[in-house]
């Protein structure tokens, strides 16, 4: 119940979200170049990855307002614990890709200032990585602050868990919606339809 300890929290959190950040991507693309020898099919199959998960996140959601409201929040956190062991299992049955052992281990220090050189080198990319990194300190901001409106407008615990629900359904939509997604026009649209809908969210 105090701030040292939401800091500290939060750090966790910071770094599990480090951790799992492109984890997914890089998985599958892999898995494609090794299994099919290209990755021609990389935004099909990121797509489906992106409905799977994000419907979880909404079972996640809907499951969890509903221990919430039945037991109490920390509850909810313990019931998470049997699901987590079952993930470990499957991951240790995963078989990962092996393409990418196949060139030499460079360290984590090198691979970084590498990738930090490649993209300074090239000054097309500093816009892009500037606009990646605005992007997703905005998606992250709106999805955690996103509960602390439900507390705001005093909403039941019990409504917690459908409306995150719909909050995190834009994964699966994303997911539907990201082979139709070429072409600046299309592009240009999300973007003003994204704007007008954080306008309305805050006005």
């Amino acid at each position: 119940y105090d701030i040292p300890v939401f800091i500290i929290s939060t750090m966790f959190w910071g770094a599990y979200s480090a951790f799992y950040s492109g984890t997914f991507e890089s998985i599958i693309y892999a898995t494609l170049q090794e299994e099919q020898g290209d990755s021609k099919h990389f935004k099909l199959y990121y797509g489906r990855l992106q409905i799977i998960e994000g419907a979880s996140l909404v079972i996640g959601a809907l499951g969890g307002g509903l221990i919430a409201d039945m037991f109490g929040m920390r509850e909810t956190f313990f019931y998470t614990i049997p699901l987590v062991l079952l993930a470990i299992v499957f991951l240790l049955a995963f078989r990962e890709p092996t393409l990418h052992k196949s060139e030499v281990s460079e360290s984590i220090k090198k691979h970084i200032i590498q990738t930090f050189s490649a993209v300074l080198r090239r000054k097309v990319l500093i816009p892009l990585l500037i606009a990646l990194i605005a992007i997703m300190i905005v998606f992250d901001s709106m999805l955690e602050f996103s509960q602390v409106w439900f507390i705001a407008v005093a909403m039941p615990v019990l409504y917690y868990g459908p409306v995150y629900a719909l909050v995190l359904s834009c994964f699966s939509v994303g997911g539907f919606l990201a082979k139709y997604m070429e072409g600046m026009r299309t592009i240009a649209i999300s973007l003003v339809v994204m704007i007008a809908c954080t306008a309305g969210l805050v006005f």
